[in-house]
């Protein structure tokens, strides 16, 4: 009763040594999964807008209805596949991106990411820790406060095709003033690579210069 563990042992040290002294360095652990978007929870309850608007400010972020189905295929299942904006207006694609991240679709995000075009790079798993970690600071929706002041002019923004897959939108956008009792009117833009599927992607940093 005593020999079968000594024979399992010796095998699996007679295994080792074969791997060590073969000079083949031991197979590597399979690459991590990318993280996948899970369902989110929209906070309920009181919570504290820090981007309450002037009165008499009428701004709202909002899609239209064909910007509506867009992000509705696009966040379908979680799926996030871009060919979704195969034939879609930059402007379009914009908005489902705003939307994305005022709903904390942090991967609809990520995918509609180029970078293309930019010194700045962050990879998918870093992305997911930066949105959750923006989660737990602030209250999700803050978000759509946030957008119906500093995006609320975006769907009228204007597309400029650079003509080497390049471009970007300008369109006004609003900030509040160091006192809090006014808004402030700023041309803004957002800047998009093509890619090789005759897609607009967001770049990263779009609104860097």
């Amino acid at each position: 009763m005593q020999k079968k563990p000594i024979i399992i042992s010796a095998y699996l040290i007679g295994a080792f040594c074969l791997a060590a002294c073969s000079g083949k360095p031991s197979p590597s652990p399979p690459p991590s999964p990318d993280p996948v978007q899970e369902a989110v929870i929209m906070p309920s309850g009181d919570y504290e807008n820090p981007f309450i608007p002037p009165e008499g400010f009428e701004g709202k972020f909002s899609l239209t209805e064909q910007q509506q189905q867009l992000f509705d295929e696009y966040s379908k299942d979680f799926r996030f596949d871009v060919s979704a904006f195969k034939d879609a207006s930059p402007v379009d694609i914009a908005q489902v991106f705003i939307q994305c991240g005022i709903e904390g679709y942090w991967e609809g995000e990520y995918n509609l990411y180029s970078f293309e075009s930019t010194d700045a790079v962050i990879s998918k798993e870093d992305f997911k820790k930066e949105s959750d970690e923006d989660m737990l600071l602030t209250d999700l929706r803050t978000r759509s406060d946030y957008a119906n002041i500093a995006f609320a002019g975006l769907k009228d923004g204007k597309f400029a095709d650079n003509g080497d897959s390049t471009g970007w939108i300008e369109f006004t956008a609003y900030e509040t003033s160091f006192e809090d009792t006014a808004l402030i009117s700023i041309e803004k833009k957002m800047h998009f690579h093509l890619n090789d599927e005759g897609i607009w992607l967001v770049r990263f940093h779009p609104f860097d210069e």
